[in-house]
């Protein structure tokens, strides 16, 4: 192990630390805002309207940036020089943390799914009904995916080792395929990106509202975030290792904890912008109702 390694790993731990919270205020402001300046009896707030599938994709990364405190709470609150720590522990909070993350890149294209289909104006009650039922399947699915993945990897030596992130206890195979996993929903994320971004370009004059540009803008957005920090990242980690077999963690620390609490803090900072005072101009979409009850946007 690297000597700059424990005070890399503690930087970049600490960082992520303070991005997660910064991201769980802010989302939750966007949940709550509202009500919480209503209950103070504080100026009103306009209260955005996301459609469902946008809803089940900030949950999901509010989700995983709490699990990721806690994560990064464990090393901050355990470090020492010498980078050893509980396996037993890492093992725990990293298995929290691990099993929930994939699911970003799921809710993301989900997303993305929905709103070309929006665009377009094609199979609106697939959209509307069955998609954001799928999509809650598939992170069903894929939390499920990674509990087994992990389980069989508990270590059952608990004592203390150098060691700085949850994967050095699971072993290589599994980080090799949890890598795989994400490059995969990862890959799908920037084909769909590209062709949302394409889309609206050939059809801006459709959309010539504050509601449709402004929920365009946090889908191109979305989809940049994804790309930037999962993506490529990962592309370069997986092509690295496999043509001269050096493991990037080996020198540059927990770098996708860090990258996903990057990625959870400018999410954050996007989507609050939604919700601002009555005065200022915020997201206040019409909502219609479909066929199937479910409270959608445009």
């Amino acid at each position: 192990m690297a000597s700059h390694i424990p005070y890399l790993a503690l930087s970049l731990y600490s960082i992520s630390f303070c991005l997660n919270w910064i991201a769980v205020l802010r989302l939750g402001y966007v949940f709550f805002g509202s009500r919480i300046r209503a209950c103070l009896k504080l100026s009103k707030v306009v209260k955005p309207e996301f459609s469902v599938h946008f809803r089940i994709y900030l949950t999901v990364v509010f989700i995983v940036s709490i699990i990721n405190i806690i994560y990064a709470s464990y090393f901050i609150t355990q470090w020492s020089p010498a980078n050893k720590y509980t396996f037993v522990w890492i093992y725990v909070f990293g298995f929290m943390a691990q099993s929930t993350t994939p699911t970003i890149p799921v809710t993301v294209f989900g997303l993305m799914i929905h709103r070309i289909l929006t665009v377009r104006r094609q199979f609106d009650f697939f959209n509307d009904c069955i998609l954001p039922k799928l999509t809650v399947i598939a992170v069903i699915f894929f939390v499920a995916f990674g509990v087994a993945l992990f389980i069989p990897k508990y270590p059952t030596n608990g004592t203390l080792k150098a060691c700085w992130a949850f994967f050095c206890v699971v072993g290589i195979e599994v980080t090799n395929l949890y890598i795989y996993l994400k490059l995969s929903f990862g890959l799908l994320n920037v084909i769909s990106s590209i062709c949302f971004y394409f889309l609206i370009r050939r059809q801006s004059h459709k959309f010539n509202t504050a509601k449709y540009k402004r929920a365009n803008q946090l889908t191109v957005m979305t989809g940049i975030f994804e790309c930037l920090f999962n993506f490529i990242p990962h592309a370069i980690d997986g092509f690295i290792f496999r043509l001269i077999g050096i493991e990037v963690t080996s020198y540059v620390g927990p770098y996708s904890t860090f990258l996903t609490s990057i990625d959870a803090f400018m999410v954050a900072h996007a989507y609050g912008k939604t919700t601002v005072n009555e005065a200022g101009t915020g997201v206040n979409v019409n909502v219609v109702k479909p066929a199937c009850g479910v409270m959608l946007t445009a």
